[in-house]
Parts: C-alpha cells; structure tokens; sequence
C-alpha cells in the first residue's frame, strides 16, 4: 500500500483531538465524583517521575490498571521486549521541528515541497525551529516480558506502618538540609506546647500542621499527639507549601489543593495509603477554588507547577530513605529506579560499542 502522507497528516489530527477530548473530560471528572480527583494524584504518584500531567491523565484514562509504563525503546534498553500484538497507550512526545517561512506563512519542513526542502537546504529559505508534540506511544510492564515471578520484587511491597517514621525521618531531613526550612514536631519540644498561641494555629489548621512562609522565620510545624502515620501525611503537605512557596497573598482554596496534591502523590510514591480526610479535604479546596475563579479557573496550571515541584524533590527524599529504611524493606518505586538504570547502562554500553566500531573502521 502506497503511503498515503496527507491521511496521515489527518489521521494524527483526529487522534490528538480525540486525546484532548480524554484529558477533558477527566478534569471534568474531578469536578462530578470526589473520588476521581485523589485518585488522579494517587495514579500520579507512580507516573509523574516520567510523564507530565497531561501525559498521565491519558495513560490512567486508556488503563486505569496501569503499574509502570515506559516507551519500547526504554523497555528494549532494559533487556526486556513488548509483547506481539500489544498496542501502546496514545501519549504526547515533545520534538523539535523545523519551520519553514514561505509566503508569509511557517509550514514544517516534513511537510514542505522537494523546492522548498532544496531552497531551506540552500539557505534560501529563513527558518526557525519550535517545540511541538507528536503522538507517541507508552507501555505497561504487564504488556512486556518482563517474568511475572520478579513482579512482587517491582511491584507488591509498601512500606509497613511501624516504619512510616523512618519516612518522617528521611522527609524531614531533606527539608532542613535541602530546603534550609526547620522542622518542629511539637511532641518534641513539650515546653512549647503551653504556648497557646501556637496550639490555636495549629488546630485550626484541620490537617493538624503549619507553614510559615516568612523569609525570615520559615517553618513547619507539626501538631503534639499525632501517630507516626498522620505525621507522615501532615509533613508532606506542608512540604507541599514550601517546595511551592506559598504565601499569605495567594488564594488559600488554591494553595490549599496544591499541599494536597503533592502530598497524595508523594505518600502514593512511597506506597503509602491516602487517608478519607486528605481525599475530602482535597476535593472540598477544589470546589471552593473553582467557585471563586469561575470562568478563569485553570487548575491545568497549578498541576503542572506541582509536578515539577515534585520532579524536583523526589529523587532527593529517595536519597534520605534509602539510608533510613531497615535491609529488606525496598519500595518498588526504589526498584523501578533499578530498570531504569539498566536502560540506561544498556544504552551507554551499545554507544561506546558503536564508537569503537567507528573507529576500528
């Protein structure tokens, strides 16, 4: 069959619309069920490593079963192969592309005549080169053979509840050490606790916590009398406000759902269960936040700064944990990074292999 170059072209336009209909219709999902809204960040935890927000809206919408996803080229990298007859999830992939400026107008250059392909080579042509998406396509690991006896070493284990302070432990850490922010666990400092002052802010604050964002006087402060599970999730959130450095200024709905978001999807990362109140408290901030903006509400721009956020600060609490936690207790996300590598080494190794051919010849 002759390659039919304009269908093509159409065929992927009707594709990503159909995408954009998908990412749509989720961020409209948060709005009717509750649920939907934790449960996109929970999914998040696992993915927003690799993939933007919108990326990961796309994959849980295609499968919802999804564990660890990677292209077919990573999957090959890391010694493993996707099944025959397995179709990929649809997904976005940044690519460069060079434009060309005929007429007035910019066209691709994949999409310019052999003249103008000859005239741009010639440099008859001005051009420039921009960031567009094509459509790619993404993996899950149930979809490759990788052997299913090694899953529950990828995949099972979390992380016990009677080790959730060695958690607090490797995430406090990094905020006073990394952040430069300290920490105050008030169980800690029981001369502290007369201070009624502070006992008032910090239960006014329903998830038990406070973040000073004051230059001066940074800090986060963590309520006396809260088990080692509920400090986890009260520390991640209010590490949310820090890593986004909030302040007074900002709208509290907003601020609050961004804490939210980054805490369910670090506490997901780390295989932690997100409790009932975070999830309510999450979707009562939305909604709030969503009344108040109204038709300038984008909640696209605050997930995208806080998977960045996150991407920024994640690989450095591994860091912590690693040391903290005892021998034989290894998250999967720890040995997901384990693949990766490998993908990686597997991949230098062919190069200098190709270079040394290069030079032989």
């Amino acid at each position: 069959m002759t390659y039919d170059k304009k269908a093509a072209v159409q065929a992927a336009k009707e594709e990503k619309a159909k995408m954009e209909e998908k990412i749509q219709e989720a961020i409209q999902s948060w709005t009717e069920n509750p649920e939907a809204l934790a449960e996109f960040f929970r999914f998040s935890g696992e993915f927003s490593y690799q993939y933007s927000f919108r990326n990961t809206i796309l994959i849980q919408q295609q499968n919802r079963g999804a564990t660890f996803c990677q292209s077919f080229d990573a999957w090959k990298k890391a010694g493993y192969s996707v099944l025959k007859g397995m179709h990929g999830m649809s997904i976005y992939v940044p690519v460069q592309a060079t434009m060309l400026e005929v007429d007035g107008d910019w066209i691709p250059l994949s999409e310019a005549s052999e003249k103008q392909r000859a005239d741009y080579k010639a440099g008859k042509i001005p051009y420039h080169t921009r960031l567009h998406y094509r459509i790619g396509k993404t993996f899950d690991i149930a979809q490759t053979n990788f052997p299913p006896e090694k899953y529950p070493e990828l995949l099972s284990r979390g992380i016990p509840s009677d080790l959730h302070k060695y958690c607090v432990m490797a995430i406090r850490e990094y905020i006073e050490e990394e952040m430069k922010i300290p920490v105050w666990i008030e169980s800690e400092h029981p001369e502290e606790i007369e201070n009624e002052k502070m006992q008032y802010e910090i239960q006014g604050a329903s998830l038990y916590g406070l973040y000073r964002p004051k230059d001066t006087q940074k800090e986060i402060r963590i309520a006396k009398s809260l088990q080692d599970t509920a400090v986890l999730s009260t520390l991640a959130h209010e590490m949310g406000h820090a890593a986004a450095e909030h302040s007074v200024e900002e709208n509290t709905h907003k601020i609050e759902f961004e804490a939210d978001a980054f805490c369910i999807m670090l506490q997901s990362h780390l295989e932690l269960p997100v409790s009932e109140s975070r999830k309510e408290h999450i979707n009562y901030h939305y909604h709030l936040w969503k009344t108040a903006e109204k038709e300038n509400f984008k909640p696209e721009d605050s997930i995208d700064k806080i998977f960045h956020i996150y991407k920024k600060h994640v690989v450095g609490i591994d860091q912590k944990l690693e040391k903290y936690l005892p021998e034989g207790v290894t998250p999967h996300h720890l040995e997901q990074k384990k693949i990766q590598a490998n993908a990686e080494d597997f991949s230098s190794q062919t190069e200098k292999k190709r270079k040394k051919k290069l030079y032989q010849r």
